[in-house]
């Protein structure tokens, strides 16, 4: 394969998003206006090469690779800040299915395996379903419902600074929405990331 595709490497919630170089190369834009001098990303084939002050280079084949690679070299990411570094690849309707999880201290701990909705008895037990939502192979197979509008909207041209902030400051909870891009995060963990259409 080469990596022409995006699609080798790591699985990441991003990777639908950036399928090609230029939806990478704008991510690469995106992480070099956060960056302290001397830090290098430049896309290229199925992710990133980052050459960093000290003369290390790494290859990146994921979003998450990359911020973990770079992040000794950039800002603190604070709030979102649109700085027009371009657009991202919006993929096709996936076949996963949305799930809701709702709380009940009387209910029994239910699996996502049933789909639609999970009831669970406790906060514990919910966090436990979100985090099982974020990792394959839950993360494969559904995402959580959407159930409000979203916190934070960004335009097209600011779509790959949203994922480069979205992994970098990994809030603790958020609902972001770019053109044709639904990214949910809760209590940290990506729970929805797919096409909105």
């Amino acid at each position: 394969m080469c990596g022409a595709c995006g699609e080798q490497g790591k699985l990441d919630w991003a990777r639908p998003f950036l399928a090609g170089l230029p939806a990478r190369s704008a991510v690469a834009a995106a992480l070099k206006a956060l960056a302290r001098p001397g830090l290098r990303v430049t896309a290229r084939g199925g992710g990133w090469l980052v050459a960093a002050p000290t003369g290390r280079t790494s290859a990146c084949s994921s979003l998450t690779e990359l911020i973990a690679t770079a992040r000794p070299w950039l800002d603190a990411p604070g709030e979102f800040e649109p700085r027009g570094s371009g657009t991202v690849t919006t993929p096709e309707p996936d076949a996963r299915r949305p799930v809701r999880i709702w709380v009940d201290p009387d209910a029994e701990p239910q699996s996502l395996a049933r789909g639609g909705d999970v009831v669970v008895p406790d906060r514990e037990h919910e966090a436990l379903a979100l985090r099982q939502l974020a990792t394959p192979p839950w993360s494969l197979r559904c995402y959580l419902a959407p159930t409000g509008p979203p916190d934070l909207r960004a335009a097209p041209e600011d779509a790959a600074d949203l994922l480069v902030w979205l992994e970098l400051a990994r809030p603790e909870a958020i609902v972001a929405a770019c053109a044709g891009l639904d990214i949910e995060v809760r209590d940290g963990h990506v729970v929805r990331a797919c096409a909105s259409w």
